[in-house]
């Protein structure tokens, strides 16, 4: 695969049975270590990949809600040597663009650069809701995504003004650390404030807490507060690198308490607060809920979290973003 811009996530695919053609790609890469004296990755991993490309390739998924690039197949990458780089490349298809224009926009440039024109209200609502239904139906077929920020959101141009970005149209990218709830072997890591931002405060730093459907449902409300405020979280408060991760999330949840109701209204607050703070329950923010909590997930059926955190998800978050769809 050659790379045809500066995208990182762009590769011209080339057939090489000879048949002529080619095709500007999306590709995501899941790296793998050797054990030691072995030529092929442990047949764990193998079977990883092949269940998350099961998911990634249905082809009615858009249909359903769940707005991802379909996968067309997952290669075995190697050098142009022909050394094995010990990854593998999940090669997307792009939807179809006008003349020619596959280049994406993620959700974090769009905002950061202000260079394209702003969705309008009633588009930001729709943006929030595509992203929230997609991230419920991964996570009812037993999958986390662990990636989920602004950075792994794309946009292409308009069909008909390519140099407009169609926001009636979102995808869900960055697979590489997604893994089935039950598996507790794909660990990400990194002290990167852009990403850490993103991440629920038990889940930065070397984790101690295993992986969860709520800290999932935190980066979904740090991704909704950033739609809502079309502002880079990041930009919020110069402190953030001196913050611990508690601190943070008080910030944002300050942020998204004092700034959204004036932009998205009381029912789209409630819905950031309530990821934020993962009250999922029944009047939460009266002191009178239950809270499900990350430390629940130790000690419960993994299944059983993921149904109740869903139950509470759909009326809170994904009703609360409802309200506003209505609106131009």
């Amino acid at each position: 695969m050659a790379t045809p811009s500066e995208n990182s996530n762009l590769r011209t695919l080339i057939p090489t049975d000879g048949s002529g053609g080619s095709e500007t790609v999306h590709v995501e890469y899941k790296p793998y270590r050797l054990r030691r004296g072995a030529t092929q990755p442990p047949e764990a991993v193998v079977r990883r990949v092949r269940a998350l490309g099961n998911l990634l390739c249905q082809p009615t998924a858009p249909d359903a809600g769940f707005h991802t690039l379909r996968c067309r197949c997952i290669l075995k990458e190697k050098d142009p040597n022909g050394r094995a780089l010990n990854r593998y490349a999940f090669v997307f298809h792009l939807p179809d663009t006008p003349g020619g224009n596959t280049e994406p926009v993620n959700l974090l440039t769009v905002i950061t650069a202000q260079t394209h024109l702003r969705p309008t209200l009633g588009e930001r609502f729709k943006i929030a809701q595509t992203i929230a239904t997609t991230a419920f139906q991964l996570h009812s077929v037993g999958w986390l995504h662990k990636s989920i920020r602004s950075e792994n959101i794309l946009f292409f141009p308009k069909p008909d003004s390519p140099n407009e970005l169609d926001y009636s149209r979102q995808y869900l990218v960055g697979f590489e650390f997604s893994r089935d709830e039950n598996d507790t072997s794909t660990t990400e890591q990194d002290d990167v404030l852009e990403r850490n931002i993103y991440r629920h405060p038990d889940r930065q730093g070397p984790p101690d807490t295993r992986f969860s459907i709520l800290h999932d449902v935190y980066a979904i409300g740090v991704v909704l507060l950033e739609i809502g405020l079309w502002r880079p979280v990041v930009e919020f408060d110069s402190n953030f690198p001196d913050m611990g991760p508690d601190d943070v999330r008080q910030t944002l949840e300050t942020h998204a308490r004092l700034r959204l109701p004036h932009y998205m209204g009381k029912a789209y607050t409630e819905a950031v607060l309530a990821c934020l703070g993962g009250r999922l329950g029944e009047g939460a923010n009266d002191g009178g809920a239950r809270n499900v909590g990350v430390v629940e997930t130790v000690s419960r059926n993994i299944e059983q979290l993921r149904e109740e955190v869903q139950l509470v998800y759909n009326e809170r978050v994904m009703g609360g973003i409802e309200s506003g769809l209505s609106l131009e």
